[in-house]
Order: structure tokens, then sequence, then C-alpha cells
């Protein structure tokens, strides 16, 4: 039984190829991209663009990375050995705690604001 319910949860995971590496949505980080954030394909695939941007360099673990643009961050397990990026869930808009020994990465660089 435990080898069907592990297989019945690969069979469920969307990945996205970007460069060599692997984007891996689980099926509870799918539901909540679908009630939390109501972005388009196209737009998540932009911002798993950011996240490669960012990838150089990282260990074995999890990261939240957040978007200031688009006000909410991705929990994600990063494993540079096998080129994959674990997308564990996506945190409701500003809601960005997420567990402890998690590392922060901010997807956005030199954002300028104009009041």
């Amino acid at each position: 039984m435990k080898q069907f319910s592990l297989l019945r949860q690969q069979l469920s995971e969307t990945v996205t190829e970007i460069g060599d590496w692997k984007f891996i949505e689980t099926n509870h980080s799918k539901e909540r991209e679908k009630t939390r954030t109501g972005l388009s394909f196209s737009d998540i695939r932009s911002i798993y663009g950011r996240i490669h941007k960012k990838l150089n360099g990282l260990r074995i673990g999890d990261y939240m990375f957040t978007s200031k643009e688009y006000n909410f961050s991705i929990v994600t397990h990063i494993d540079p050995t096998k080129r994959q990026v674990r997308i564990l869930t996506i945190l409701p808009f500003g809601k960005h705690s997420p567990k402890p020994g998690t590392q922060k990465i901010l997807m956005e660089e030199n954002i300028i604001s104009i009041d």
C-alpha cells in the first residue's frame, strides 16, 4: 500500500524544466497556487525563472523565495545534486513566516519605489 501511495504522489506532481533544473510542484503546492495567487502559468513560469537565477551556490535545504512584486512567498526544498527545486507550498499574501531554519531569499533585486 505504501508503494502505491508513493507512486500516486509522484504521478500527481507537475515538472517544469528551466535550464538543467527541474521545478517539481506537488499536489499541495498546486492547490495553494490556485487558492492563494490566481496567477497564470506564464506568471508562475516567470517566477520560477527568477528563482532559477538565485540557485547558484545554494546547498541542499529549505528556502523561502519572496516576491515583493507579487506579495507572496514560495517555500522550496532545493537539491543541487539532483538539480531539483521541489515546491513545498505557497504562503498567502502578506504571510512570510516559514518554519524555523528555512533560509529566506528575495526574488527581485534593485526594486525602486516611487511614491
